[in-house]
């Protein structure tokens, strides 16, 4: 993993020898995005409050009011950050998202470790400490983003290759492709033309349970001809 100072951007070499870089968030846009979320679970912790005041048993609101707190404080950040790709409201907002410091989706363990210790980050008050170990850190990590393995950057909407894959036979995907499985198909077809038959048999394995009676080349040959078709439907 490279860092650069200039213009905040890590990189990291995956095993395929492929550089992978985003943009890591500032300090304020990391700061407008928790005041966002923060406001969001105020206003839920308000009508928890509400419905509190008419239980018949005091203690039972109390009980039911200090479960719905720890929930939103720790669980709308675990639960958003785990099941939305590493993004929250505020983070969504401010068109952020949190992933492994080696660029890869936030795991669910990564995801719970970071929320687990935000108390840390929230010491002594206003989120002291989160915010001085953001600063001091050269990836702008708090507190839980050392401890779990994560970065927070700006999040960059796959865009497809420009580069033009070679003359041959183009296919409709027999089922419909998010843009990020797009870009997957368009990336694996420019590495498949300039690798060994080999090693993209190998990477077209995900594949298989979608091209059951497809062997590896064809496999290979069919994945780069979706690409070719939605390259062209790219460029329509």
């Amino acid at each position: 993993m490279r860092h650069s100072l200039l213009d905040d951007r890590i990189y990291v070499e995956t095993a395929e020898g492929i550089v992978l870089s985003a943009v890591l968030a500032d300090p304020l846009s990391r700061a407008y995005a928790l005041i966002i979320d923060v406001l969001l679970i105020l206003g839920l912790l308000f009508v928890c409050l509400f419905i509190a005041a008419f239980l018949p048993d005091i203690y039972v609101a109390q009980g039911f009011f200090l479960l719905m707190y720890f929930l939103l404080m720790w669980g709308y950040f675990f639960f958003c950050e785990w099941r939305f790709s590493g993004r929250t409201l505020g983070k969504k907002m401010m068109n952020l998202q949190v992933v492994g410091a080696d660029l890869l989706p936030v795991s669910v363990s990564q995801a719970a470790w970071r929320n687990v210790l935000r108390y840390v980050d929230f010491m002594p008050a206003f989120f002291a400490c989160g915010m001085l170990s953001v600063l001091i850190s050269d990836k702008n990590q708090r507190v839980g983003d050392w401890l779990a393995g994560t970065v927070v950057i700006f999040r960059q909407e796959p865009q497809l290759p420009q580069q033009a894959l070679a003359a041959g036979e183009a296919t409709p995907p027999l089922w419909r492709l998010s843009r990020a499985e797009q870009r997957i198909i368009m990336d694996f077809a420019h590495y498949a033309q300039q690798h060994q038959l080999e090693r993209a048999i190998e990477l077209s394995e995900p594949f298989a349970a979608l091209l059951p009676e497809c062997s590896g080349e064809q496999r290979v040959a069919r994945l780069i001809a979706y690409a070719r078709y939605l390259q062209g439907a790219a460029k329509a």
